[in-house]
């Protein structure tokens, strides 16, 4: 069941947003496509996919009759549209619209621009979510060198970027890259005083530990994080140090 936060106010606003801008703008305005995009993504977080597509769908046809069929804009539709059929597991209907989304990119903006590097990084999920990990593994690794490059090391997306590296990785058992990720991730984060985003990367970095069964380790993380956690599996840590502990 999706999550009752989606069903909180965002939606009669974006409904009101959209059909103010297509009486006032036309029904084929850029603008118009932006809310229909809007929508469809809180549809899509909703659950309900088949409302999202069909508002993802005019939204591209509208920026493809705007601005031709190979603008950023146009690769940016093309990607919500495959991110929403990933989501359900239509894997077939996915890849080639990924795959023009990126040599859209890669066209227009030059193979080592930062949105080639999101489009990369989008590619390479697809194929973790298929258990296509050699392919999704190269696409990370040269998604981030891209990014790196372009945005430079402390760069606050080269940082999701490599929390998002290391969790893949972890999810392979790679412990050792995952930790290696997330401290270089958290240390930019400091840096930058991206504080909670700091305090996600904690997260990442205790439930780590926790999967190495190392809860010295885990419960120090938790101590020096600078907040009480509450969301998922983390917020369970506690009690699992002291069940561990009673052993």
């Amino acid at each position: 069941m999706p999550p009752k936060q989606f069903d909180r106010p965002g939606k009669p606003l974006l409904k009101r947003s959209l059909s103010i801008r297509e009486k006032a703008l036309g029904p084929n305005d850029p603008d118009v496509a932006l809310s229909l995009n809007n929508l469809g993504s809180l549809y899509k977080a909703q659950g309900k996919y088949s409302e999202a597509e069909q508002l993802f769908k005019r939204s591209l046809a509208i920026k493809e009759k705007t601005f031709g069929l190979n603008h950023p804009d146009v690769a940016l539709s093309l990607n919500n549209l495959a991110s929403l059929y990933q989501s359900q597991g239509k894997y077939s209907d996915a890849e080639p619209i990924y795959k023009r989304s990126l040599a859209i990119r890669e066209k227009v903006l030059g193979p080592d621009h930062p949105d080639v590097a999101t489009a990369l990084h989008n590619l390479a999920s697809f194929c973790r979510d298929q258990g296509n990990y050699s392919e999704a593994d190269l696409l990370h690794k040269t998604s981030f060198a891209i990014l790196e490059k372009a945005l430079g090391p402390d760069h606050p997306k080269v940082a999701h970027f490599l929390s998002s590296h290391g969790q893949y990785s972890a999810d392979r058992g790679d412990h050792r890259t995952a930790l290696e990720r997330f401290q270089k991730a958290l240390a930019i984060c400091v840096k930058k005083g991206l504080g909670e985003k700091a305090r996600e990367t904690q997260d990442l970095i205790a439930n780590l530990y926790l999967d190495m069964d190392d809860l010295g380790r885990a419960e120090n993380i938790v101590k020096e994080a600078a907040f009480v956690p509450t969301r998922g599996r983390f917020c369970l840590l506690k009690s699992n140090f002291h069940d561990a502990k009673g052993q």
